[in-house]
């Protein structure tokens, strides 16, 4: 790695790590302008820092005198193998978006199913964030399993340092501190992403999920949902709405959108009628529809529009057998302003004249 990327790197980090990624913070820190950070920043063709840059910086900052010439994290890049489970979308698209990672070594297809193969050089951190924040919110993916190289037992030609393999005895005591030390560092870095406020995601595998609806039914004042209604989904949603507002307090006020295809049969409309006036009947509760193609802004994923806004505090959104929660202010309002619009749309449909 070059000196160039080397400082870059190191600013990156420090932006991330010690500034929440906050750019006008750093460049008042820096006493630069934010314009001239983010030529610095830049993914594509950035400014090189040089020398005396790098020294300012590092006065600026406070940290030791040529501190921006040593790799950050530099000791804990290791390389992942991560095979990807596709099902049915666009495998080919997929792989062409993992290009733009600088990460990501090398992505092929597999013939037979979808699997589809990855090699990952990077810190732990990057590798977490491009899985479970790009990888596994990609439509088509069902799920990842990664492999993790050891770091005493590898070799690359491309990586003199690993021409030789070090004499390690493997032991099942070895085995288990290794398994104990790795989820040590996921337990870190899942506080780490907590502590900064970074969304999560929940999948309904892991040893103590978070229970989605645990989260609606201490909810203080409201509940706002879009979901889609389809003859698969009709049954099932009609009966987790109505266990959902059963358990929910009696002060909570429920606004629900409910997506529908204009091609709905007759028989499927009339389920529709007949729940929406169910839903009505109680005063905490507003019922509108929309149809799918009239649907204006983000749609969350390919597969569908699910998403939950809970005392405009918390949003959630599905994906197949996980959720991802949200809370940040910046996103609450976003995710607020999308349904708004969308409701609005239904509750005032355009005529035709």
């Amino acid at each position: 790695m070059d000196i160039e990327k080397i400082r870059r790197r190191y600013l990156i980090n420090v932006l991330e790590e010690e500034f929440d990624g906050n750019r006008p913070d750093l460049a008042k820190k820096l006493n630069i302008a934010p314009a001239t950070l983010n030529k610095y920043l830049s993914k594509g063709k950035y400014r090189s820092i040089s020398d005396r840059t790098a020294r300012h910086f590092e006065k600026k900052l406070g940290i030791p005198q040529n501190s921006f010439d040593h790799a950050y994290h530099l000791a804990n890049i290791n390389t992942y193998y991560v095979r990807v489970t596709f099902s049915g979308g666009h495998p080919r698209e997929f792989l062409y978006s993992l290009y733009r990672h600088e990460i990501v070594k090398e992505a092929s297809a597999q013939y037979g199913e979808y699997d589809i193969f990855i090699k990952i050089v990077a810190t732990e951190e990057e590798y977490h964030n491009l899985t479970f924040n790009n990888i596994r919110q990609f439509p088509g993916v069902i799920k990842t399993t990664t492999s993790k190289a050891l770091s005493t037992a590898r070799w690359q030609r491309s990586q003199p340092e690993h021409y030789k393999l070090t004499k390690e005895t493997i032991t099942s005591n070895t085995v288990l501190q290794n398994y104990i030390e790795s989820k040590r560092q996921e337990l870190y870095e899942e506080l780490q992403t907590l502590d900064k406020g970074n969304e999560i995601v929940v999948h309904r595998d892991e040893i103590n999920p978070l229970d989605f609806y645990e989260l609606l039914e201490n909810a203080k004042s409201s509940i706002k949902m879009t979901l889609f209604y389809n003859h698969r989904t009709q049954k099932r949603l009609e009966e987790e709405i109505f266990n959902s507002i059963a358990k929910t307090k009696l002060n909570v006020k429920y606004k629900i959108l409910l997506l529908t295809n204009h091609r709905m049969s007759p028989e499927l409309l009339k389920k529709l009628t007949n729940f929406k006036n169910q839903l009505n009947k109680d005063d905490r509760i507003k019922v509108l529809t929309i149809e799918e193609r009239d649907w204006k802004g983000n749609k969350l994923e390919r597969g569908g529009i699910t998403l939950t806004i809970i005392d405009d505090l918390i949003t959630s959104v599905l994906n197949r057998n996980s959720f991802t929660l949200g809370y940040k202010k910046e996103g609450i309002y976003r995710y607020n302003k999308l349904f708004k619009r969308n409701w609005d749309i239904a509750k005032y449909p355009p005529r035709f004249y």
